[in-house]
């Protein structure tokens, strides 16, 4: 198990990324620390043409990346919850190089963590879980809380979803420990 220190400076540069548009990039690390500190951040700017449709292209991945779910995403989709998409999950599962990802929204940081080394057979099934039990139905809309509590009853071992409230981010150092 490997634990890594992402510091609060960094977090905070997390949360004030252009909320206009969807943008990607790694965590660098400086491996002269121990534990490990993610203290550096590279921002991939995308100005793609179809970036306002809430899809990145030629995704850069290491092991700890992140992406935003601006408003404009919400506003796209109609919704008021901006988590990990199934293409987010799928392909957290399935690159081996990504231990962590973290996903900056509205509502705050989701991170996702690999705590066993093996995670793309859990891909197979991850379509039929969001489409079965992640859609709104009427007004059993399905919150953050239930969603967590799944998606991480399906990770098992393998895995943890998580996420960190925008009023909580700000509290202090993110410390992670992934395989």
């Amino acid at each position: 198990m490997r634990e890594v220190i992402i510091p609060n400076s960094i977090v905070q540069q997390l949360l004030t990324i252009d909320a206009n548009k969807e943008q990607m990039g790694v965590l660098l690390p400086n491996e002269n620390k121990s534990p490990i500190v993610y203290d550096k951040i590279m921002l991939r700017y995308d100005d793609h043409p179809d970036n306002d449709t809430c899809k990145l292209n030629d995704i850069v991945f290491d092991e700890v990346c992140f992406h935003t779910h601006p408003k404009v995403c919400y506003d796209i989709y109609k919704t008021d919850r901006g988590w990990p998409s199934i293409y987010d999950t799928k392909s957290f599962l399935e690159i081996d190089k990504i231990r962590v990802l973290l996903i900056i929204s509205i509502e705050g940081i989701y991170l996702l963590v690999k705590k066993k080394r093996e995670t793309s057979h859990l891909s197979n099934g991850v379509d039929t879980l969001y489409k079965t039990r992640f859609k709104k139905v009427g007004s059993d809309v399905l919150t953050i809380d239930k969603f967590l509590t799944e998606i991480n009853e399906y990770f098992g071992d393998y895995a943890r979803m998580y996420l960190v409230e925008r009023k909580n981010a700000s509290q202090g150092n993110f410390m992670i420990s992934f395989m």
